[in-house]
């Protein structure tokens, strides 16, 4: 009977433990699953003083789309200063007229409205002058001997009131005889080596703007023979 009742105890014991280690693993996994959600929860929720969400940032001044509008407009304002410091570099030995500082400006690959706003920028404040710059060549061509027939082509593509202009008058009063002065005087000093000297002599006086006439007669002014 104690045998018996020795086992009936046992058997208790046991059962009392497997009962206790099945509430134990219950507790176990609800522990681990409050856990896992206090996590996922902690995940989802910013934390205090951390960064805005996306939607907030982009409704703030820093927002994508008004920096990279800041930035364009700074580009182009970056840009139009650039091209007027270039037009000041291309100026600073000589006269330059609009059209030939456009040309420059878009070879340097200014975008063409960059380069416009920077010419009216210099005109405005004198820096390009395009009657300076044809009185400029017609004093310099009366002075080294060369003809105005390619300045008064430019500038009448300019626009320029040649009639405004002194040296345009010096030029108008000067005639065509002192236009073939000129003419005969460089070539005399720059004899011609060709076999057919006139034909020589009227090419390279055209090609120094001598007006077609004026370059004719002063070839056959000065070698009055043509070989046959």
């Amino acid at each position: 009977m104690a045998q018996l009742s020795q086992i009936e105890e046992l058997k208790a014991r046991i059962a009392e433990i497997e009962a206790g280690r099945t509430s134990a693993s219950a507790d176990e996994r609800g522990g681990s699953l409050a856990g896992g959600a206090a996590a996922a929860a902690g995940l989802c929720s910013p934390a205090p003083g951390g960064p805005p969400s996306a939607t907030k940032g982009q409704d703030s001044e820093g927002s994508p789309s008004k920096l990279a509008a800041q930035d364009g407009k700074a580009e182009k304002l970056k840009d139009a200063a650039s091209a007027y410091q270039r037009i000041l570099r291309i100026v600073a030995t000589r006269e330059q007229s609009s059209a030939k500082v456009r040309e420059k400006l878009i070879r340097a690959e200014f975008p063409a409205d960059v380069a416009e706003e920077a010419i009216e920028r210099a005109q405005r404040l004198g820096v390009i002058d395009d009657a300076r710059y044809c009185d400029a060549l017609i004093r310099s061509a009366l002075r080294n001997d060369k003809g105005v027939e390619g300045v008064l082509r430019e500038a009448a593509f300019l626009g320029v009131n040649l009639e405004a202009l002194d040296s345009y008058q010096a030029y108008l009063e000067d005639g065509e005889e002192g236009q073939l002065s000129r003419a005969r005087a460089y070539l005399e000093a720059h004899p011609v080596r060709s076999k057919n000297q006139r034909d020589g002599a009227f090419r390279k006086l055209v090609s120094r703007g001598f007006s077609v006439s004026v370059a004719s007669a002063a070839a056959r002014s000065v070698y009055p023979f043509q070989p046959s």
